[in-house]
């Protein structure tokens, strides 16, 4: 039989903080990839290239 881990789990305050950690790190990522599409799009507007 395994021993007892329930004094290694979190507690309900650690969950809700881990959980805003991810968010946060979910939030820039997203922020930070829509920034690059912007960024592509102001390339692609300010130095068109030859349609196709």
């Amino acid at each position: 039989m395994h021993p007892d881990l329930s004094s290694h789990l979190h507690i309900e305050e650690c969950n809700a903080l881990i959980n805003l950690k991810c968010l946060k790190n979910e939030y820039v990522e997203k922020k930070t990839k829509s920034r690059e599409q912007y960024n592509a799009m102001w390339k692609r507007l300010l130095n068109p290239t030859e349609e196709i």
